[in-house]
């Protein structure tokens, strides 16, 4: 996991940083799936574990596993099919 220090005057510099819960509820997932993803970038601040808003995303689109560009043009041809016969 990438854990980098992070000062308190950095913290409030960024707006951006997250807390666990902040995480969870921006992934619609469990606070134990986020504790999982191990190779999620994150911060400590003293004990608390902050992650930049931007990395998160970023993570996300590293790990995806179908680009959103080729689901977008599979659901337009299943809708073009149904029209079509509809026809």
């Amino acid at each position: 996991m990438e854990n980098k220090n992070l000062q308190s005057s950095q913290l409030m510099e960024n707006p951006e940083l997250l807390t666990r819960d902040e995480v969870a509820q921006l992934l619609h997932v469990s606070l134990s799936f986020i504790d999982h993803l191990n190779d999620l970038p994150s911060y400590k601040l003293g004990k608390k574990k902050l992650f930049n808003k931007a990395e998160v995303l970023e993570y996300l689109n590293k790990n995806r596993t179908t680009p959103l560009s080729h689901k977008i043009s599979k659901t337009d041809k299943i809708f073009k099919s149904k029209e079509d016969a509809d026809e």
